[in-house]
C-alpha cells in the first residue's frame, strides 16, 4: 500500500516519534487532509524509511508514531546507450 511521503530531517527524530513542521504540515492538512489515525511514508535522507501514523495536530506541527522502519535499497542504475 503507497501513503503520502515526506522527508524530513534527522533533527526532526525522536525516538519513536516524527515531527513534521513547516510547508510540508501545510501540504498534509490542506492538500492531503490529513488527520489523526491516517498513515504517512517518511524519508529521513540518511537512507531509512519510516511507516508512521499521525497522533496529533497542532498549529505549527504534527507529531506522527513510527509504527516500521527499514533500510532503503539502493539498486545500482544501469546505462544502456545505444
Amino acid at each position: 500500500m503507497s501513503y503520502p511521503y515526506f522527508f524530513v530531517s534527522m533533527e526532526n527524530i525522536s525516538g519513536n516519534q516524527i515531527e513534521v513542521p513547516g510547508d510540508d504540515l501545510k501540504h498534509l492538512l490542506q492538500v492531503l487532509r490529513a488527520k489523526p489515525g491516517d498513515k504517512v511514508e517518511i524519508s529521513d535522507n540518511t537512507g531509512f524509511r519510516y511507516i508512521t501514523e499521525i497522533i496529533e495536530i497542532k498549529k505549527h506541527k504534527a507529531r506522527l508514531k513510527i509504527l516500521d522502519k527499514s533500510k532503503i535499497k539502493r539498486f545500482p542504475t544501469e546505462v544502456y546507450l545505444y
